[in-house]
């Protein structure tokens, strides 16, 4: 079993903290999927796992009246667009220090952190 992230732990309010329990328990099996579906790296993805978490800490306000499957739908699109954020910063990252030297590296890197397809 998964230990709930110390971000929903910190929560003041109760009724928060219990809700992001329950969304935490139902949806952390989809969230892990989405972010794991190009990456290889599980640093990589314990880092967008938590992104994401504090994402939708920050909506809960948001989260609380969704019908089901529309916030199924959100927090799918939610981690998606954490993954895609983090290969836009990776791929700036990259592209910013490149040099003959690092091409190299670089590429390794990539080939790494993401499955080929």
């Amino acid at each position: 079993m998964i230990p709930i992230p110390a971000s929903i732990l910190a929560i003041e309010n109760e009724s928060d903290r219990d809700f992001m329990e329950n969304i935490f328990f139902s949806y952390q099996r989809l969230i892990y999927h989405e972010i794991g579906s190009i990456l290889n790296d599980p640093w990589s993805k314990d880092d967008i796992f938590q992104t994401v978490i504090v994402q939708l800490i920050n909506n809960i306000d948001t989260l609380r009246p969704m019908p089901a499957k529309v916030l199924t739908s959100y927090i799918a699109t939610s981690a998606r667009n954490a993954r895609c954020n983090f290969s836009c910063s990776l791929l700036r990252a990259l592209s910013s220090s490149a040099t003959a030297d690092t091409a190299v590296t670089s590429k390794m890197l990539w080939s790494w952190l993401y499955r080929s397809r």
